[in-house]
C-alpha cells in the first residue's frame, strides 16, 4: 500500500506542478480554498482509481490452483444432448444447462424465438426416443 501512495504522490506532484493547466482544463480558481479543494478531490479520485485497479490485477497461478473447476456432470442425459444435431443441441444446452430463456437463446444464436422453441421441442422429442422412459421428465 505504501508503494501505491508513493507512486500517486509522485504522479500528482508532477501533474500539479508541470501540467497544472492540462489537469485543470484551463480552469481558473475563485480562491486559494477552491484550489485546495480541487487538489484534494483530484488526489482522492486518483487514490480511488488506484484501489479499483488493484482489484483487477492478475493473480498468481498458486491462487488459481486453490479454486478448482467444477467437475463436468457425468450423465447419460448430457451425453444424449451432445449427440443431438447441432441446432437442437445448442438450443437444448443453452436453455436447460445454462439457464437462458428462449428469447436469450434466440438472440445468442441469431434465430427467431419460434425457431428456438421448435428446436427445443424437436430436441426433447429426440431425447425422449433416444433415452426412453428411464430419463423422461428428469430435471437437469
Amino acid at each position: 500500500m505504501y508503494d501505491i501512495a508513493v507512486a500517486l504522490s509522485v504522479v500528482l506532484s508532477f501533474g500539479l506542478y508541470e501540467g497544472f493547466g492540462l489537469l485543470t482544463g484551463g480552469m481558473v480558481f475563485d480562491s486559494p480554498e477552491h484550489e485546495k479543494a480541487w487538489i484534494l478531490r483530484t488526489a482522492a479520485n486518483a487514490c480511488k482509481d488506484a484501489l479499483r485497479a488493484a482489484h483487477r490485477r492478475c493473480v498468481g497461478l498458486e491462487a488459481v490452483a486453490e479454486a478448482a473447476a467444477p467437475e463436468p456432470p457425468d450423465s447419460a442425459v448430457l451425453d444424449a444432448v451432445m449427440a443431438l444435431p447441432e441446432k437442437y443441441r445448442e438450443a437444448v444446452y443453452l436453455y436447460y444447462y445454462e439457464g437462458y430463456s428462449v428469447r436469450e437463446v434466440a438472440a445468442l444464436l441469431g434465430r427467431s424465438e419460434a425457431a428456438v422453441s421448435a428446436h427445443l421441442s424437436r430436441g426433447r422429442k429426440s431425447l425422449r426416443q433416444t433415452l426412453g422412459g428411464e430419463f423422461y421428465e428428469q430435471r437437469v
